[in-house]
């Protein structure tokens, strides 16, 4: 068993960014390619290890902890409670592509896409911009979930981005103003509620961690 200090340091190899956690893709391949793209994500073995592919560049983590799947959980949960009683949508915790383009795949931590929209869920994934994005943050994961996937978020046309950090149980709630996304709201105590993609739905902070 790998320590946590192991666990959440990452590598960087000619276009490849992996946490400190074995791979079933070979490594000899993994040097040798700059750039990665859908066919490749395509080909990834179905195992624990996280895949995602940001404008050509490969990223790959460890599987989460306990409370990074509780709060994916409870919000899944909370989300598809409120959705099947206001109209309906879809709601995903993870493993499930969103494909961006081409050169980028992503798999968010929690995803909602409303009733109108059910059309861009396919068998393989999301094809287009869903309603709702939930990142968790992670020490592994914390500066592409702020740094390049909200921008990517912001670009595709993401309504509303939620980061959650469970460290410091606190939620970011972001909402795209037809330019790109910005922070509305830092929620320490109380209740978060979505300002865009499903409003009306809100839900104590504290729910979200217990």
């Amino acid at each position: 068993m790998k320590s946590g200090n192991e666990a959440d340091s990452m590598a960087a190899v000619n276009g490849w960014t992996v946490g400190c956690w074995k791979l079933e893709i070979d490594v000899a391949d993994a040097v040798k390619k700059t750039r990665w793209t859908y066919d490749d994500y395509e080909s990834f073995p179905e195992d624990k290890v996280k895949r995602e592919i940001l404008r050509g560049e490969l990223f790959a983590t460890p599987p989460a902890d306990e409370i990074h799947h509780r709060v994916q959980a409870n919000l899944q949960f909370a989300i598809m409670s409120y959705a099947k009683s206001h109209g309906g949508g879809r709601c995903f915790a993870s493993s499930i592509a969103v494909i961006v383009s081409n050169d980028t795949v992503v798999e968010p931590d929690v995803v909602y896409v409303g009733p109108s929209r059910l059309g861009i869920i396919e068998r393989r994934g999301i094809r287009g911009a869903p309603d709702l994005v939930v990142e968790v943050l992670s020490p592994s994961t914390r500066k592409q979930d702020l740094g390049s996937k909200r921008e990517t978020y912001a670009t595709m046309g993401v309504k509303e981005y939620w980061i959650v950090d469970p460290k410091d149980r606190h939620v970011d709630v972001w909402v795209h103003d037809g330019k790109d996304l910005l922070k509305r709201a830092e929620i320490r105590a109380g209740v978060v509620e979505s300002l865009a993609a499903l409003v009306g739905f809100s839900i104590p902070l504290a729910a979200i961690f217990e």
